[in-house]
């Protein structure tokens, strides 16, 4: 894995214990060219299985590289409340995103 890959690991371990998910099973994935091509523009998408409790988070490492420090920790703390807001609205939609990124930010 590379120091970007390690760096994101790292802060997803961090903060799933901080934000109750250490019971999950989170997984980073990182493909070589990016599968979401309706969401050019993110760093990073989560997919949440809350009946199960486990979610794959997929990485768009070259957005990633080019944030600072503090917005990369941001993307992956919005990325883990998805797994926490799932349940309240299973096919996500614009509500659920706006409510995802205000309590990020909150943390």
């Amino acid at each position: 894995m590379t120091k970007h890959e390690d760096k994101a690991v790292e802060l997803c371990k961090h903060w799933c214990t901080r934000l109750g998910l250490d019971t999950w099973d989170v997984r980073l994935r990182f493909p070589k060219t990016w599968p979401f091509p309706d969401h050019p523009d993110a760093t990073a998408c989560c997919e949440p299985d809350w009946q199960y409790m486990n979610a794959v988070i997929t990485m768009n490492m070259k957005r990633w590289k080019k944030l600072s420090p503090l917005n990369r920790e941001e993307t992956i703390v919005h990325e883990l409340v998805h797994c926490i807001l799932a349940p309240l609205s299973p096919k996500g939609g614009p509500r659920l995103e706006i409510a995802t990124t205000t309590l990020a930010r909150a943390l």
